[in-house]
């Protein structure tokens, strides 16, 4: 953590009062292209073939960061400032190079892959290794002393792969790497003072992070029973991760700059299952999703690492009978957070509550809806935990022999409860934000559905129910 020491140029002896007019400019160009060939071994009708890709990226980043003083009692209003000189000529005012610079980053990126593909009936697959060779050049026009020259190289397997079991079940396991470069902000070194008691100063010494990720999803749908099954593991690793590495000051200012560290990782599991009971009127579903996270960051040379686990458990029980559609969702979810170092961050949230949908469909056209939804939390800083209502309700008729035209009246938060919480949580803070939003409010709309696949060839699994409703591909039978 070398960056975090006391700089010996006393970068911070920052005075006690600044006036000063900054120029900042960034822009870049890129130039990309890619190459594949794909060859056959042996017989076609095989499905045996050899994969080769090449892809290149060119970028080049330019920032120019121009911090100029401003003489004590400035007021020619010309800016970028400047003096006034024999004969009343003006003559332009220095940038400060203690805060400024003019600097330029070209990146290289390039995949080299090569592969062996085999497509049967049942199974298509694709595996082989990727190799990620990046190079980064920090060019400062101030001083060519500090260029920095740097190549990475990084290379991985990839796997793609698909089986079909059958037209309704099938799995897919995929794996890829992918690298992804430092922002000019991160890689510029320059003292950003703008806000002096959260100043920020970016590391021309980063390397580009390069991502692992592996996914395996599996699917299964039944059109005699209905039933349908959706299991999804994910999981990333990120290699050389950039992260913000921060110092505080005895004046109470901090200084935040950027590091690249291991061991930063992310995973989720996910599952889907609906099913109808024997009365096909009544169906069940279930949503249960899991997320585990682990990042990295420093806080005055303290290396602090935070786990957070969110689990979230969403049942629902649905009733369609003819006209009808009645739905009701419970929820739940927890997340709780555990800091090596900053402990009083360590807290558990606790978000319940749950959701009704309704809906009434007559033979004429007419349609009404509405939703409840009451939501509620745990666990958050003083002020922020809420407990709310938002129920919504659209009234709608369709018009036209075809039923092409709708007319709708729709109004959002009748209750005027809604409230929006979000939180943010990293190694560095947890942070809790309440933010506004349009409440209360009503709506009319008018739409015209054009129907491209022509008089009787909708796609097939396609069904419509009423002007709104939930129903489309995929959906139980039309009643």
């Amino acid at each position: 953590i070398r960056l975090l020491e006391d700089d010996p140029d006393n970068e911070m002896d920052i005075p006690d009062k600044l006036d000063q007019y900054n120029d900042n400019k960034t822009w870049s160009n890129q130039i990309m292209g890619q190459f594949t060939w794909t060859e056959p071994l042996g017989d076609v009708s095989n499905g045996n073939y050899l994969t080769f890709s090449y892809r290149a990226n060119y970028r080049w980043n330019n920032a120019d960061k121009l911090v100029y003083n401003l003489p004590d009692d400035y007021d020619l209003g010309i800016y970028p400032p400047v003096t006034i000189g024999p004969g009343g000529s003006y003559i332009p005012v220095e940038p400060d190079p203690k805060y400024s610079n003019r600097y330029r980053n070209n990146y290289f990126n390039q995949q080299i892959r090569a592969g062996y593909r085999k497509v049967t009936k049942n199974a298509n697959l694709e595996v082989g290794l990727a190799l990620v060779p990046q190079m980064s050049k920090s060019i400062f026009l101030d001083n060519a002393d500090k260029n920095i020259d740097r190549w990475v190289w990084n290379y991985a397997p990839f796997l793609r792969y698909r089986y079909k079991f059958s037209k309704q079940s099938s799995i897919q396991v995929n794996y890829r790497g992918q690298s992804s470069q430092p922002s000019m902000t991160q890689l510029q070194p320059v003292l950003d003072i703008s806000n002096p008691t959260n100043q920020i100063q970016g590391n021309p010494n980063l390397d580009p992070s390069f991502n692992h990720n592996l996914m395996v999803r599996y699917q299964n749908f039944s059109m005699e029973s209905q039933r349908s099954v959706m299991l999804m593991a994910n999981i990333q690793m990120t290699q050389n991760a950039i992260i913000s590495a921060t110092q505080m000051y005895e004046n109470g200012s901090r200084l935040t700059r950027y590091i690249n560290v291991n061991g930063v990782w992310n995973g989720r599991l996910m599952n889907m299952f609906s099913m109808p009971f024997r009365n096909k009127k009544w169906s069940f579903s279930n949503h249960i999703f899991t997320n585990a996270s682990r990042t990295i960051g420093y806080n005055n040379n303290q290396k602090n690492t935070s786990l957070t686990f969110m689990v979230s458990e969403n049942p629902g029980i649905t009733f369609r009978p003819d006209n009808f559609e009645l739905e009701l969702r419970p929820r739940y979810s927890l997340q709780t957070t555990h800091n090596t170092v900053q402990v009083q961050g360590n807290q558990t949230v606790h978000s319940y509550g749950g959701r009704f949908d309704g809906s009434y469909y007559t033979s004429w056209g007419l349609t009404l809806q509405t939703d409840i939804n009451y939501s509620a939390t745990s666990g958050y800083a003083a002020g922020y935990n809420t407990r709310t209502w938002l129920w919504n309700a659209t009234l709608s008729q369709q018009f036209l022999k075809s039923k092409s035209l709708t007319l709708a009246v729709k109004v959002f938060d009748l209750l005027n409860q809604r409230s929006n919480i979000r939180r943010t949580v990293t190694a560095n803070y947890i942070d809790d934000i309440e933010y506004n939003s349009l409440t209360r409010y009503f709506m009319v709309t008018l739409s015209y559905r054009f129907n491209s696949f022509g008089k009787g060839n909708r796609p097939e699994g396609f069904e419509e129910r009423g002007p709104g409703g939930r129903r489309g591909f995929g959906g139980p039978p039309h009643h």
